[in-house]
């Protein structure tokens, strides 16, 4: 997955990265080394079915990795409202 960011060409200014586990938890873990302290504790903890990690990078995608990323949010399925 990281090799797929990567590639990514540098005039895309967003990428939706859709995954499975363990990979885009391990990924997303792997990426951010700072952020709201909560959110990186729930992160860290577990990345259920549905759950949404936003993490900007201050570089083109090329040049991304480990430790490199900002988590801007992580959002739980839980934490959603739903309307009727």
């Amino acid at each position: 997955m990281l090799d797929a960011l990567r590639a990514v060409p540098p005039a895309v200014a967003h990428v939706m990265l859709v995954g499975h586990n363990p990979g885009i938890h391990a990924l997303a873990v792997s990426l951010c080394a700072s952020g709201d302290e909560d959110a990186l504790k729930a992160l860290a903890s577990k990345y259920p079915t549905g759950a949404l990690a936003v993490i900007d990078f201050g570089s083109p995608w090329q040049d991304i990795g480990p430790g490199l990323g900002g988590l801007r949010t992580f959002t739980l399925p839980r934490a959603l409202k739903w309307q009727e």
